[in-house]
């Protein structure tokens, strides 16, 4: 298996700039000719079907842009854990964590887009982990909605929630627990500028003592399209008593991380 390929252009200030950046790490990415892709953690292989080129550029060219992030969430997580990977594509994230837990915890991948819900099953049982798909997107009230891309030529990242009608399932994460799916303990989010209404509807979760850290992608031009503020997301999440850290930030987007009072 070859190393992971770095797409050339990492700042995305505009959308032009993303557009150019994904839509070359596809191509040069694809041409590789390879069909699965082996991510190694703690000494444990990790394969990914890289077989179309969206899933290639989403395993190959988007990991090794997120990298840093993935490290972040792996290291945050404890033996036991419960953890919702909000937004899980093809399951990047959702697999690493699940090798990481091994049997003793539990992964739920919530993905509301039908063809990267069944990609990420595939690299679930390429891999025999122990993965949950739920095929929602999560939002602050209960609904339809439906999907959208965000960047044109990338089918399987990028996809927006837009709320009316739909065949999209919108749900809360504070309704899936009364659903029976257990308080996370760690939360990864990742969903195109829904974030801030996803993180209203799930407060339950986010004031539970269970809850003690969160990743979450911000997107602010996104979220500034729905008329509401990024700042929001923040506020949100100090409000909740999670003390923040930016871990990364890339001008239109950021990446955030939350830790919890009860985690200290």
């Amino acid at each position: 298996m070859r190393e992971a390929y770095v797409a050339p252009v990492t700042v995305v200030g505009v959308d032009l700039e993303v557009l150019i950046n994904r839509a070359l790490g596809t191509v040069n990415a694809y041409f590789s000719g390879e069909d699965f892709f082996e991510w190694v953690v703690d000494g444990d292989s990790v394969f990914f079907d890289i077989s179309d080129p969206e899933s290639h550029y989403m395993v190959v060219a988007n990991g090794a842009e997120e990298e840093f992030l993935v490290e972040e969430v792996l290291g945050a997580v404890e033996p036991g854990d419960v953890v919702w990977d909000v937004g899980a594509n093809v399951g990047v994230y959702s697999c690493l964590v699940a090798e990481v837990l091994g049997d003793g915890g539990r992964v739920v991948a919530i993905e509301p887009e039908g063809g990267n819900a069944a990609k990420l099953r595939r690299n679930a049982d390429l891999n025999g982990s122990s993965v949950e798909v739920v095929e929602v997107a999560l939002s602050d009230g209960e609904g339809a909605g439906s999907m959208d891309s965000s960047v044109p030529l990338m089918r399987s990242g990028g996809f927006k929630v837009s709320e009316g009608e739909g065949d999209v399932e919108l749900v809360t994460g504070d309704s899936l627990v009364r659903r029976g799916f257990p308080v996370p303990n760690v939360v990864k989010m990742d969903i195109e500028g829904h974030e801030l209404r996803a993180l209203r509807g799930m407060e339950g979760v986010l004031s539970s003592s269970e809850c003690r850290e969160v990743f979450c992608e911000v997107h602010r031009s996104f979220i500034e399209e729905r008329g509401e503020s990024w700042r929001g997301v923040y506020d949100l999440l100090r409000d909740r008593d999670f003390e923040l850290e930016v871990i990364e930030d890339w001008g239109d987007r950021a990446f955030l991380r939350g830790s919890g009072s009860r985690a200290q």
